[in-house]
């Protein structure tokens, strides 16, 4: 039995171990938040007589003075156990990342098959980071989580699936459960012979998927470099951002954009060659401001006492192309054609998208611009451009109406040699010969020389367009979506049993579902079901993946097969945010976490704190603390 004495001693430990674990828990907490939103921990000078510690010292500190028990931690704590240095948040930091890989392994692992997307980031500094991506479905829902921010020395193929196979070792997960892979397109990630998705291929088999995404970005760029006109206009469009960004310019179009109630609106963005929502948003600035822009190259031009020379040139330039009627129809076929790729390649960024969506986007849209391309719709283009520079007050009818005809350019009169003209030479007699006998053709017939934008762009661009996604996405899609047609709702019926047969074989199930395929069709709830992913919400509802295991797993397969990697571009804009200029000492190994906790928030958030301190004390010198947690 316990004497009185030694159950007060137990009481009150018990009471200081609570205390402790409640103000560790705020600290944590702390770090938590921090992490979460991306922000800096650190501050210029920490002492206790400074005036901003840093986020992390500042926030512990503010919460104290709204909780006692924190504060009294605080005030009365061991000296040696503050638990608020650089090397303890780099153990939170530590703790919390290791939480959430671990909660990602338990997800994965439950889901039996996988699907990875990879890509390279630089961070502020210039060093090289690959992020892995990990797609699979948890009950009906498709999720994409980080796993890894990896440095990399060796960019090569194989020295990224060395790092790739590592970190997937490191989750407990077998190379032979991953139903597809998706990188963008370059040699070292998606090459042939020596490529990562190659090398991967060796353990993994056949299952590999190019970007959607960064394909249709090549087929905008593949097109656009190939039509003169369409070059133009995307320099004379970078050249408008450059002059709208200039200081002085800048100040008179928001007077103009304030004066028509337009603020916030036409900000220009610049120009870049693999994300084209940029070009597509000055497309439409350009159009719909076209007056504005037209009235900021005036007032430029009008004011030398203002202006520059420089800037007043590049006024009069821009304004004569603002004013051309061939430009602003182009700039009106460029901006509803590239609208419609940017919408098409928004829904390729959608994390949960699967195969058949994927196709049927690409479908969607080949056939929207097919129906485009037509005399009727260059017409209405035609109409829109005289309506355009209607608008304007300074546009000349003439321009409006037709192209102006350019004067006919008078061409050096050629001399004869003197060695010809020594009366031994026929030559001045058969080019006389030549004058007499051939009229010229008319001024009208030798000036009009203006090509028919109709064939010599119009059609042009939305015939590249449609060779480009044939070429593109017919390479990267032929078996295997053949087979894939058979679990599209229309197609939905007993004689894909083959097709079915073909899936099974290739990603390794059971070809029981092929029967169970064919007692699925017959069921009417599944009819109302739009694409995979409701078949799988539709299946999981209603108990039937109980009922058809085998082709529920099928459905799970095709649904897990990554389709785009702009989850890793989106883990990359994170890079930037954590690793700033000011940030720019960052280890590697913390800027893997931190990037890690702002990424996957949700499942942070989830985290007990309670569970947080104990692993915190665990992860201490022979698992515990210098104080009782």
């Amino acid at each position: 039995m316990l004497s009185e004495e030694n159950k007060r001693v137990l009481a009150q430990t018990e009471i200081e171990r609570n205390e402790n674990r409640e103000a560790v828990g705020m600290i944590i907490d702390c770090v938590r938040f921090l992490g979460k939103q991306g922000l800096a921990f650190r501050g210029h000078e920490e002492t206790a007589s400074a005036t901003n510690r840093g986020n992390f010292l500042e926030l512990v500190h503010f919460l104290a003075t709204y909780n006692l028990s924190l504060k009294k931690w605080l005030d009365s704590h061991p000296g040696n156990a503050s638990y608020l240095s650089p090397d303890i948040q780099n153990q939170i930091i530590s703790v919390l990342f290791e939480t959430v890989i671990n909660e990602i392994k338990t997800e994965v692992t439950s889901s039996a098959c996988y699907g990875i997307e990879a890509d390279e980031v630089s961070d502020t500094t210039g060093k090289e980071y690959v992020s892995i991506i990990i797609r699979y479905i948890v009950g009906y829902e498709v999720m994409e989580r980080l796993v890894g921010l990896v440095r990399v020395e060796d960019m090569s193929g194989k020295g990224l699936s060395s790092i790739l196979k590592q970190r997937l070792q490191r989750l407990g997960l077998e190379l032979t459960n991953i139903v597809g892979q998706c990188y963008d397109g370059a040699s070292n990630m998606s090459g042939q012979y020596r490529g990562l998705q190659t090398e991967i291929k060796k353990d993994a088999g056949d299952k590999d998927t190019h970007c959607y995404n960064h394909i249709l970005a090549l087929v905008l760029q593949q097109s656009a470099s190939k039509i003169p006109l369409v070059v133009e206009v995307f320099t004379w469009l970078n050249t408008a951002y450059k002059f709208l960004k200039h200081y002085k310019v800048l100040v008179e179009y928001d007077k103009v954009l304030k004066e028509r109630q337009l603020q916030g609106q036409y900000k220009m963005q610049s120009l870049s060659v693999t994300r084209w929502y940029a070009r597509s948003k000055n497309l439409d600035i350009t159009v719909n401001g076209h007056a504005v822009l037209v009235d900021i190259c005036e007032k430029v031009i009008n004011e030398p006492k203002v202006f520059d020379a420089e800037l007043r040139l590049t006024a009069e330039s821009l304004h004569q192309k603002l004013l051309n009627r061939d430009f602003c129809l182009a700039l009106l076929v460029m901006k509803d054609t590239f609208s419609k790729c940017n919408a098409a390649s928004e829904y390729l960024q959608t994390s949960s998208i699967d195969f058949l969506a994927a196709i049927e986007a690409v479908n969607n849209l080949r056939a929207i611009l097919s129906s485009t391309r037509t005399d009727e719709a260059y017409a209405d283009y035609e109409q829109k451009v005289v309506d355009l520079l209607r608008n304007v007050t300074c546009a000349e009818t003439s321009d409006v109406n037709e192209p102006a005809t350019p004067e006919p350019a008078h061409k050096r009169a050629r001399k004869m040699p003197a060695k010809l003209c020594d009366g031994q030479s026929l030559l001045p007699d058969f080019i006389a010969f030549r004058t007499s006998t051939f009229t010229v053709r008319s001024a009208s017939d030798a000036v009009n020389t203006a090509p028919d934008l109709k064939v010599s762009f119009y059609f042009v661009l939305i015939d590249t367009l449609l060779t480009a996604l044939d070429d593109r996405f017919g390479k990267s899609t032929c078996e295997i979506l053949k087979w894939m047609t058979a679990l599209s709702p229309k197609c939905w019926d007993e004689k894909n049993k083959m097709n079915i047969e073909q899936l099974c074989h290739k990603y390794g199930i059971a070809e029981e579902a092929v029967v169970q395929y064919a007692l699925f069709a017959r069921n009417e709830g599944r009819k109302s079901c739009a694409n995979i992913r409701e078949h799988l919400k539709y299946m999981w509802d209603t108990d039937l993946h109980n009922v058809y295991p085998d082709l529920f797993q099928l459905v799970k397969v095709c649904a897990t097969i990554p389709i785009t990697a702009t989850e890793c571009e989106r883990t990359h804009s994170k890079v930037a945010l954590v690793k700033s200029a000011v940030r720019s000492s960052m280890g590697d190994a913390r800027l893997e976490h931190l990037v890690t906790l702002n990424v996957e928030q949700d499942i942070a958030t989830k985290l007990g704190l309670m569970s947080l301190v104990d692993a915190f004390k665990l992860a201490g010198p022979d698992g515990s603390r210098r104080i009782k947690l």
